[in-house]
């Protein structure tokens, strides 16, 4: 192309979309058709990847402390075991729609409760009774996953 052509078909785009030169009495309107159907689908498939992927990095540090491996588990504030309410409320409870998906952010905020206690219980050094609750919570993650 050369570079006329280039700003002549800008023009020529402005001009059939009513932008720009005179005022036309030409009105174009566009509709766009959205079904609930659509909506839902694909608030649902957000709704589920946020919350596989929730569930994914609880189970990395859970299965470490079950296991009795607390050692290599960050429990610092910024981690996402210690942040484990805070981030099913922010990211899932304001977009669980359906009863199945409000079951699944009341199973992980349960599972987040246990994991809380498990934390607890592996700063005190009770690495037992952490153990017990991290393999409760990997038990509610999977409950939720259903």
């Amino acid at each position: 192309m050369t570079r006329i052509a280039i700003p002549l078909i800008v023009a020529a785009a402005l001009a059939a979309a009513g932008c720009g030169g005179k005022s036309a009495s030409v009105t174009t309107s566009t509709t766009v058709a959205t079904t609930p159907a659509a909506t839902t689908a694909a608030g649902s498939l957000s709704f589920d990847l946020r919350a596989r992927r929730i569930r994914r990095q609880l189970l990395q540090g859970l299965q470490a402390i079950a296991t009795g491996n607390a050692t290599g588990v960050a429990i610092g504030a910024g981690t996402v075991l210690t942040k484990c309410t805070g981030t099913v409320t922010a990211q899932l409870g304001k977009r669980a729609t359906t009863a199945a998906q409000q079951g699944q952010v009341s199973q992980l905020r349960t599972a987040c409760t246990d994991i809380a206690n498990a934390l607890a219980k592996v700063k005190s050094g009770d690495t037992a009774a952490a153990s017990k609750l991290a393999r409760t919570a990997l038990q509610q993650l999977q409950q939720a996953s259903k």
